[in-house]
């Protein structure tokens, strides 16, 4: 299981070695889009995702459309060798196959400089929590 939060904050209130969204999935805010990464930073992603089949993100109103994306890529980046083995068509399994559980008020925060997960006109969502499974 992985424990996730956008903010350093929120994820330090979480406890149990809860990471930020960021350092979790190597995407970095100021830092150019990478769609694939490579050497060091590919083994540390690999390994990071390499046993995890839960993943529970808090402060799910900060995490856009863009962002959600890129957590998409990279985690069926680091379950390549996983689908691989199993011989499995990765296009056929989101966010690695992994099950998520989004947590929070979507209405609270707009993501900064991303679109919202929930349409313009609101998506109806206040302190919800939502699991997908992968």
């Amino acid at each position: 299981m992985e424990l996730t939060a956008y903010t350093g904050v929120a994820a330090f209130n979480i406890g149990f070695g809860a990471r930020t969204v960021c350092s979790a999935f190597q995407i970095f805010p100021n830092a150019a889009w990478k769609t694939e990464i490579d050497g060091r930073a590919l083994r540390k992603l690999e390994d990071t995702w390499e046993n995890v089949v839960l993943l529970i993100i808090d402060e799910i109103s900060f995490i856009g459309r863009a962002l959600f994306s890129k957590m998409h890529f990279r985690t069926q980046q680091a379950k390549r060798s996983y689908f691989s083995e199993k011989g499995l068509d990765p296009n056929e399994h989101t966010f690695g196959g992994i099950s998520m559980v989004l947590v929070g008020d979507f209405g609270q925060l707009e993501p900064i400089g991303d679109w919202s997960l929930c349409d313009t006109g609101g998506c109806g969502f206040e302190d919800v929590c939502i699991i997908y499974r992968g």
